[in-house]
């Protein structure tokens, strides 16, 4: 992709309009003989692109979405680490501490169960 300052972008465009209610700022464009299409400097500027980044291209159903080194990192973050549903340590540390809690417990009845009685003396193991 070029990422020339001038462009055949505007704001009004000889196609239909269908309003993406997700969309922060619109614009149409026009691909060159080349097959190239050119990123405004201000869409550039805002996703922090410069000449000579990678970007995935990915054709859906509803058109081509251009995805960032940036956004891809932010979703592998966000994969790895529980994104908004919280800290995968927290939820390890708590499930480590209610597995020590029930083990501590299991011994509690076993010591309350047997009393004071060594039961290693009573088998003579002692």
């Amino acid at each position: 992709m070029a990422m020339a300052e001038s462009s055949d972008l505007t704001e009004s465009s000889d196609l239909a309009e269908s309003p993406d209610p997700t969309a922060l700022s619109e614009l149409t464009g026009t691909v060159g003989p080349e097959g190239r299409l050119l990123i405004p400097a201000e869409f550039r500027r805002r996703l922090g692109l410069e000449g000579g980044d990678k970007v995935r291209l990915v054709l859906t159903e509803d058109g081509l979405r251009i995805i960032t080194a940036r956004a891809m990192r932010h979703a592998l973050w966000v994969n790895n680490h529980g994104g908004d549903a919280g800290d995968a340590g927290d939820q390890v540390r708590a499930a480590r501490s209610a597995d020590q809690a029930a083990e501590a417990a299991k011994w509690a009845r076993i010591d309350a169960a047997t009393g004071d009685v060594d039961l290693m003396a009573e088998l003579g193991l002692a």
